[in-house]
């Protein structure tokens, strides 16, 4: 029990063999469970979690104390995919109504001493609760300045299309959710990928519910990250986008004249190149369209939605 709630924890792995096993070393022992997802790793990620199962059948005392469980891709499918199976994983033994789920990648990357700040979220309210580690003095220092760019840019996309204006960092993938909250979610249209974390803060803020943005540690050992920012970008970038689309059509009037001057802001230029005498309207269409975003970001930043916490 942590912050009396029943707690299991969710590891998406691949080739995570060198640093799974210290990972899980350092879990709380007073967690309920601990579901591996092995996406297809071609290294001894599996062997390494299989060793420490059979520890704990045979060893009164184990390296690793929380119930441990492995669940395996047959083919790699992507980390969402992975979180997604041990989310199923998750809802099929957590019998507990109250019962909290955790995402820990198997890079050794999140520090295990924060679950409590993230459970004690989900106890106080909220439906999910999301890592920040750019409030940690140490955050930058410690994070490549390669990920810090792309994490503010990604978030900042992610606050647009979401209206999440609180949330700070949308690619941290330390993140709890409740028991009730992950039963409504369609978890069968999930983002498969990299763009996980941004696909979910969509779905959670379609069904209207609370998101908690708080402060967690990340630590870096001079890892390599396996995300290829300009292949997956312009993914994520459409996704947010998509999203953003569909939040404004149910969004009212207000919506729709938002979603008219956006398309025309992007037809009138192409007008330009047929003739002068349309660049002065072009310019128009467009300051129109930027202002009509910064109403529409300014309205949702002040709704309930926006400042969960």
């Amino acid at each position: 029990m942590i912050c009396n709630r029943c707690v299991w924890v969710v590891v998406p792995a691949f080739e995570e063999a060198r640093l799974i096993g210290a990972m899980l070393r350092g879990l709380p022992p007073t967690l309920s469970g601990v579901l591996v997802v092995d996406d297809a790793s071609t290294d001894d990620t599996a062997g390494i979690v299989t060793g420490f199962i059979d520890e704990q059948h045979e060893n009164a005392a184990p390296s690793v104390a929380p119930p441990l469980f492995l669940v395996r891709h047959t083919q790699n499918a992507g980390v969402g995919a992975a979180i997604t199976t041990g989310y199923r994983a998750f809802l099929e033994r957590a019998t507990d109504p109250d019962a909290v789920c955790v995402v820990m990648g198997g890079d050794n990357q999140m520090d295990p001493h924060d679950l409590a700040v993230l459970v004690d979220a989900i106890r106080r309210g909220s439906d999910y609760s999301k890592g920040n580690r750019f409030v940690a003095d140490q955050a930058r220092s410690n994070m490549p300045w390669v990920r810090w760019c792309g994490n503010i840019g990604l978030t900042l996309m992610t606050r647009w299309a979401t209206g999440l204006w609180h949330i700070s960092d949308s690619q941290c993938g330390y993140a709890a959710i409740s028991r009730s909250a992950l039963s409504r979610l369609p978890l069968a249209d999930l983002y498969a990928r990299y763009g996980f974390p941004n696909d979910m803060l969509l779905h959670l803020a379609e069904l209207g519910m609370s998101v908690a943005d708080v402060p967690v540690r990340a630590i870096y050992a001079g890892e390599r990250s396996k995300i290829r920012l300009p292949r997956v970008a312009p993914r994520i970038f459409w996704m947010l986008l998509s999203g953003w689309i569909r939040r404004q059509c149910r969004a009212g009037v207000m919506g729709v004249v938002l979603l008219l001057l956006l398309a025309a802001s992007c037809l009138l230029p192409f007008l330009v190149l047929l003739g002068a005498h349309t660049g002065g309207l072009a310019l128009l269409a467009m300051a129109a369209v930027l202002l009509a975003l910064l109403l529409s970001a300014l309205r949702e930043s002040r709704a309930p939605c926006a400042s969960s916490h």
